[in-house]
């Protein structure tokens, strides 16, 4: 009997994570940008630019969330509705939708940004569900 009731947990742990994983959690991926707010007088605005920003373009992750530049001299914070307001440039939140979801301020190394940006996107949880660990 032990035996029987080990089989169909075994059998059905599996199912019920994936099936969780499925039809009741967000998508991974769906709706996230990268906005990076800068200003015209901003040296590592222009540097980020240079040096990750038009590699990032090439990456895969910028199908997932792509990165949206907004000068604040210009337009301000846009249509962004932010959790609290900017003190530096640059400044990188992901957004979903109208809502921020993490912020990282200033000039970062490409691997720091993209750690940033993988991590946000792709929390733990949801990459074990969807490789179909339970």
């Amino acid at each position: 009997m032990k035996w029987l009731v080990y089989c169909v947990c075994l059998l059905t742990g599996g199912f019920i994570a994936n099936y969780t994983a499925k039809h009741y959690s967000n998508p991974i991926n769906e709706g996230y940008e990268v906005v990076m707010f800068s200003t015209s007088l901003c040296d590592y605005c222009a540097i980020f630019n240079e040096e990750i920003g038009k590699p990032y373009a090439e990456n895969e992750l910028s199908k997932k969330a792509p990165l949206i530049r907004v000068n604040l001299d210009e337009y301000g914070t846009g249509p962004y509705h932010l959790k609290k307001p900017l003190q530096y440039a640059p400044t990188f939140v992901i957004m979903s939708g109208d809502k921020e979801i993490a912020r990282m301020r200033g000039h970062m190394d490409r691997f720091t940004f993209l750690a940033f940006v993988r991590d946000t996107v792709y929390p733990l949880n949801q990459v074990a569900f969807s490789w179909g660990n339970p």
